[in-house]
């Protein structure tokens, strides 16, 4: 006989939860709970050329970075960002002065990644903890390549820096930056002391001065630090291929979207480390892994001086992290279970046990999912906020699920809004375009007032001044007619698709297009007036938009 409900589930206690939606203080149900992604296996094999780990926030890659570390604990190590004193770097008056005159730092900051990286992989692999170790390592390289000129250059940069194995990365990158401050120093001395009384000194300096001093500077950036490094690296490799080195090293990097430098140069050390990163694969026992959001690296590549580079020179160092709705039905399963075997009972307890009941004529996983970008953080952060809401019974009821919708549809508003404030500051005045009381839409359908409302938000912004949305923007409300507008309205839209806000129908025999499962861009261009756009169910509880159940509904 059939056990009723009451007897098969226990009573939904208060604060029960299916863990944390950041993985970091995730540790009751991370481990336990793990569901195996692909880009976990290609991550961590250390034959596979792929070290991004690309994707959206709330995707999983610091889960994937800690399930890594767990399982090679004692060959994993973590560069912390915040610890490494790169705002030495932005807070120096001799690498201001370098900055001033727009020299490209790309060189020394490769080098600097290098540096740090090789001494981090010398010190965790060879266990250097003092002097006496750290002579024995440099005298095995020294016998091994004693007839090959240059790898003793390699030799000597060790030798130079044995004594700095064990200290930490902090110090480390104060003193390689302050060798090239000497010598911008030496160069530029008086004309740094007069920039530091002076802010707008660099910028009077006369064209042909100007292109002078850039010529001098380069010499120095462009000195062989970077040289002496490919040497490091090769005998490091090499003494590696002679047997002196059979251990497996991984070196993490996560945090990487975080404040730990200031803006002006972060996204110039990103684009140096992955660089860097590239040519230290001829280590093969080691693997740097940098979980990287999806905007992150946009934004690298397009804040580029390299007007060429795009984002297929990456592609064979990327990892995309995206998830089925198996895996997230299989990972809501394994942390119910978890919950309920932590609380309440020794028995298997699934998801469809606690979630029995159909919410709008629809199977309750289907109705989450559907308010989803398929990533763990929302299925994770829905699942809890509808077991808050059902507290004190012993299943979720539809309206727990609906009245948690609400807080859910907020929470994801503002992360959306958070996630691209860098790249969109203007995307809070963005959503207003989509509050028509409507979830489908043609972009023709949009009064021209809103349209032109926004843009003279945007042309009144000095924050925006200078970026494409600023230029369509004054476009708009000086151009006649409604085609600018048109055209405003299709350069945002463009927007609101990439961040997942929207999908789109570009043609009318086509399906709607949702970028956290199609392409992940589209160009405005591609867009008319008649294109449809849909708004995603998972904001319009939060812009008070809901029609009819049909809106809900993704076609894919």
């Amino acid at each position: 006989m059939t056990k009723q409900k009451k007897d098969r589930n226990p009573i939904i206690a208060r604060n029960s939860e299916i863990g944390a939606t950041d993985a970091e203080y995730d540790d009751a149900f991370l481990f336990t709970c793990f569901v195996d992604n692909p880009a976990y296996s290609i991550a961590a094999d250390l034959g596979n050329n792929k070290t991004l780990l690309v994707g959206r926030t709330g995707s999983g890659k610091t889960a994937i970075l800690r399930m890594i570390e767990s399982a090679n604990s004692e060959r994993c190590s973590y560069i912390s960002l915040p610890e490494m004193a790169l705002s030495y770097v932005t807070n120096s008056d001799n690498m201001n002065f370098l900055l001033q005159l727009k020299i490209d730092l790309e060189l020394f900051f490769i080098a600097l990644w290098k540096h740090v990286i090789c001494l981090e992989y010398v010190r965790s692999n060879y266990h250097i903890l003092n002097n006496d170790q750290s002579r024995n390592l440099i005298d095995k390289l020294t016998s091994a390549f004693n007839r090959d000129e240059r790898k003793k250059k390699g030799i000597e940069y060790l030798r130079k820096w044995e004594s700095k194995f064990w200290v930490t990365m902090d110090e480390n990158i104060r003193e390689i930056t302050r060798q090239v401050e000497d010598k911008v120093s030496a160069e530029f001395g008086a004309d740094v002391e007069k920039l530091r009384g002076n802010v707008g000194y660099v910028s009077a300096m006369s064209a042909v001065r100007r292109q002078q001093y850039e010529f001098r500077a380069k010499q120095i950036i462009n000195s062989d630090l970077l040289v002496e490094l490919s040497n490091v690296v090769e005998v490091l490799a090499s003494f590696e291929e002679k047997g002196g080195n059979q251990r497996v090293r991984y070196i993490l990097i996560d945090k990487i979207d975080e404040k730990w430098v200031d803006d002006k140069i972060k996204y110039h050390l990103i684009r140096a480390l992955i660089e860097a990163i590239k040519s230290l694969r001829k280590i093969r026992s080691l693997k740097v892994i940098v979980a990287l959001r999806s905007d992150v690296l946009s934004k690298v590549i397009e804040d580029s001086n390299n007007p060429g580079l795009q984002r297929d020179k990456y592609d064979d160092h990327i990892v995309n992290l995206y998830w089925e709705k198996r895996d997230l039905f299989e990972l809501l399963n394994k942390r119910i279970d978890q919950l309920y075997k932590r609380k309440y009972t020794k028995n298997d307890v699934h998801f469809g046990d606690v979630f029995e009941n159909r919410v709008s004529q629809k199977d309750p996983f289907e109705y989450m999912i559907e308010r989803s970008l398929l990533r763990p953080r929302d299925v994770i952060s829905f699942t809890n906020l509808a077991l808050a809401s059902a507290q004190g019974k012993t299943e979720v009821a539809a309206k727990d699920v609906k009245e948690a919708e609400a807080g859910y549809s907020r929470i994801r508003y503002e992360a959306l809004v958070q996630e691209w404030a860098i790249a969109f500051p203007w995307l809070p005045n963005a959503f207003q375009i989509l509050r028509l009381g409507k979830t489908r839409f043609a972009i023709k359908d949009i009064p021209g007032n809103i349209v032109a409302e926004f843009a003279l938000e945007v042309f009144s912004s000095d924050e925006l001044k200078g970026t494409s949305i600023h230029t369509a923007a004054k476009l708009a409300l000086e151009t006649q007619g409604s085609r600018a507008l048109s055209a405003l309205a299709q350069e945002v839209l463009a927007t609101l698709y990439r961040i997942g806000a929207v999908g789109l129908k570009l043609n009318p025999n086509e399906r709607y297009r949702y970028s956290h499962v199609d392409e992940p861009s589209v160009l405005p261009a591609e867009l008319a007036d008649e294109t449809k756009v849909h708004v995603h169910p998972m904001l319009q509880r939060a812009l008070g938009i809901y029609d009819d159940q049909r809106s809900a509904r993704l076609d894919y």
